[in-house]
């Protein structure tokens, strides 16, 4: 398999894995991580990389099924040669939800 250059080296959402709140209530803070040879191992926020926190139906994947509500997350700290970003969201109506980040590497 030879390697998408428009995807990251590697990214995940880091912690915690799952949460459980009422509708309408704050998750708290979900921190994901991603790195880029060439690009996050320099100490701070790398220039052209965004961060999006999302949920939407269970067990379906964001890059193919719709119904998922993405907002934006900022920088947190530097963990290694990984930058690690913050977001949290209000949970919509009563139900089970999948959550992740997804990242751009061209500022868009």
């Amino acid at each position: 398999m030879t390697p998408n250059p428009n995807e990251a080296d590697y990214c995940n959402l880091q912690f915690p894995t799952s949460v459980t709140v009422g509708s309408g209530q704050s998750t708290g803070t979900i921190y994901g991580r991603i790195f880029e040879l060439g690009v996050t191992e320099a100490s701070g926020s790398s220039p052209g990389v965004q961060a999006q926190l999302g949920y939407g139906p269970l067990g379906s994947d964001p890059r193919t099924s719709g119904g998922w509500t993405w907002t934006a997350a900022t920088y947190n700290v530097q963990v290694g040669n990984n930058d690690e970003y913050m977001g949290s969201f209000v949970a919509p109506s009563v139900g089970a939800y999948s959550y992740t980040y997804r990242f751009s590497l061209d500022g868009g």
